[in-house]
């Protein structure tokens, strides 16, 4: 016997329940935008798809963790034109009959869904038509509508919140408010792993091997607890993925501005900054360097005077003062310091000790105090300070070693 009308007298659910109260098998076909067929076997249902239901079925057995492709591939070939590749699956020991059934079930709610929400159109019923799945495992078509009709208003409670199944996903980057943790069920962690950055709920049931309808389930329960929010579309989701995917492609970097050059790295490295030293300090320790480095001439040779020196570095004008050049020893004198008193233990060192003398007689007191005060310089004595700065009766040899024991001493020093 034929059973069919229009969805505008029976609903979807009386209907199946007619059906499953007569006890029969075939597929009861729903027309309509929102239309699908409904698989029964000895009144109760093992199956239900869309346009689209086979392939969302295959594509969330197939994968990691529930079914190999070959095990897929070896159960169709394996039931030819047989309603038994559920069956055989479950024989061959590819998959638990458990999780076979709970993957169907997800797959299945989603034509039920959107028949009960919007069905229009006739329907008919078919006698003996299977499913290529076939009646691996049946349900009660009475707890199934029940459950349908439960997700209906689940769906209708949600829909101004999560507009549809199109809508885009994006995770949250903080906990709401001052949350310091969460507790997430099993499909919550497995759809937050799956958010690599906005993506809709359908591409996420895909990838997840669920219906859209159980994944849109998740994603609400995840946007009531904080965790995640839902755009209309994707030109709404704007937020930085938790996970980055590395580009392989290499980077199309801008061009670099070239950097102002530094006047100091032109002149030429290596190059220091000069402190702050006194002029005439550094003057007088620059000639005494240049001289000692340069080769000691014959000894018949005379010694440049130092004033006529070539340094290499010139001073610069803009610091050295003429008028602080000093000819005579004698008229170098230090208000500011005391002098060196001859009571005082001669240190040990040779050149130290001569160098003391020099600064106690020539520098630290001009007038020439302390012991050697009432002494007079008598014609044919050589004096330290002489020798250092060029005394006319010295020979050159003198001179250049006088020099040497200055610089050694003020090294040591």
């Amino acid at each position: 016997m034929t059973l069919n009308g229009t969805l505008e007298d029976f609903s979807p659910a009386g209907i199946l329940k007619v059906l499953s109260a007569d006890g029969r098998t075939g597929a009861a076909r729903f027309g309509g935008p929102s239309g699908c067929t409904v698989y029964l076997h000895r009144g109760q249902l093992y199956f239900a798809r869309s346009e689209t239901t086979d392939e969302a079925l295959a594509t969330a057995l197939v994968r990691p963790g529930r079914l190999t492709a070959d095990d897929w591939g070896r159960a169709i070939d394996a039931s030819g034109e047989r309603p038994m590749v559920g069956e055989l699956l479950v024989r061959n020991g590819s998959i638990a009959p458990d999780l076979l059934a709970s993957v169907v079930l997800s797959v299945v709610y989603d034509p039920l869904i959107e028949l009960f929400r919007d069905g229009t159109g006739e329907f008919d019923f078919e006698t003996d038509t299977v499913h290529w799945l076939g009646p691996f495992r049946a349900f009660p078509v009475d707890a199934i509508v029940g459950e349908v009709r439960k997700r209906v208003r689940e769906v209708d409670e949600w829909s101004g919140t999560i507009p549809g199944l199109d809508a885009w996903v994006e995770a949250r980057r903080t906990l709401p408010g001052t949350a310091a943790q969460v507790t997430l069920l099993r499909e919550d962690w497995e759809l937050v792993t799956a958010l690599s950055g906005p993506r809709s709920i359908t591409d996420l049931a895909t990838e997840l091997g669920r219906g859209a309808y159980s994944t849109a389930r998740v994603v609400h329960r995840l946007l009531q607890a904080g965790l995640v929010e839902v755009t209309s579309t994707d030109a709404e989701a704007e937020v930085v993925p938790l996970r980055r995917h590395q580009d392989p492609s290499p980077l199309d970097l801008a061009p670099i501005e070239p950097l102002d050059e530094d006047p100091v790295l032109a002149m030429g490295l290596p190059h220091r900054t000069p402190g702050a030293e006194d002029p005439l300090t550094t003057h007088i320790g620059d000639t005494i360097a240049d001289a000692l480095a340069t080769e000691e001439p014959a000894a018949d040779a005379a010694v440049a005077p130092l004033d006529e020196v070539d340094h290499a570095l010139p001073v610069d004008e803009g610091t050295w003062d003429e008028k602080r050049r000093v000819a005579d020893g004698n008229a170098l004198h230090h208000e500011d310091l005391e002098p060196t008193s001859l009571d005082e233990p001669r240190p040990a060192d040779p050149n130290a000790a001569w160098l003391a003398d020099l600064y106690a007689q020539f520098i630290d007191d001009p007038e020439m105090g302390g012991a050697n005060a009432g002494k007079k310089k008598r014609r044919g004595d050589t004096q330290a300070l002489d020798v250092a700065f060029k005394a006319q009766d010295v020979d050159g040899e003198a001179r250049v070693s006088t020099l040497k024991r200055l610089m050694g001493a003020l090294k040591k020093i």
